[in-house]
């Protein structure tokens, strides 16, 4: 089964003040960091109680390394893929509706829904990503290879056999600067266990004719 450690301060934006855990991950998903089961005594602000139960696997206190080099006692949470109904995604024809963008080409760029005014503009903007028929170009990273003239929307096929770890301090400590949030950066995590990210990377400044559009 595969596992991926997410490291951050604090639930939600919080995290932008406060320092985040670290952990060494070796090859089989496991970390060097010494783990103790966790309860919901104490005056934590994190509670396991307050997660969706259905979707949490464990929830554990560790030993860990924070980013200032300090060692802590982090909260270390490990959810299932995939916990709710998510999507709509990309629509599968211009004439459908999908879910939200953030596009930053030259024609109508912004936060919006995808539908038929994005994908006209991107096409306006010389991004092919309708085909003759209205079909909208998707990439869902496990058919294989895309055609590199083409522009895509990416909607990655859902692998509900994925674990998510995050670690988070258990007592929360300012850090030395505050942290400008990089592209997709995480940020926190949902009860759910749903990761919470930054802005999606840009559209327009990936490289010539070859952009592809990204979902949040």
């Amino acid at each position: 089964m595969f596992k991926f450690n997410y490291i951050f301060g604090f639930l939600t934006i919080i995290s932008l003040n406060f320092g985040s855990c670290s952990s060494d991950e070796s090859t089989d998903g496991s970390t060097d960091a010494e783990t103790e089961t966790a309860t919901d005594s104490g005056d934590y602000l994190i509670t396991e109680a307050a997660f969706n139960g259905t979707s949490l696997v464990s929830f554990e206190t560790v030993t860990a390394t924070l980013e200032d080099g300090s060692s802590a006692e982090c909260f270390q949470l490990t959810f299932s893929s995939n916990p709710v109904e998510s999507g709509p995604f990309c629509p599968e024809t211009i004439n459908d509706i999908g879910g939200l963008g953030v596009y930053d080409g030259n024609t109508n760029p912004g936060f919006q829904v995808m539908k038929a005014e994005l994908f006209n503009a991107m096409e306006a903007d010389g991004y092919d990503i309708v085909d003759d028929e209205g079909n909208i170009n998707t990439d869902d990273f496990a058919s294989g290879p895309v055609d590199g003239d083409l522009a895509y929307c990416l909607q990655a096929a859902p692998d509900n056999n994925l674990q998510l770890t995050f670690l988070i301090p258990t007592t929360p400590k300012l850090a030395s600067s505050n942290n400008d949030i990089d592209t997709i950066e995480l940020v926190g995590v949902s009860i759910d266990g749903a990761p919470i990210n930054g802005a999606p990377p840009s559209v327009a400044n990936l490289r010539e004719k070859k952009q592809v559009i990204f979902l949040l």
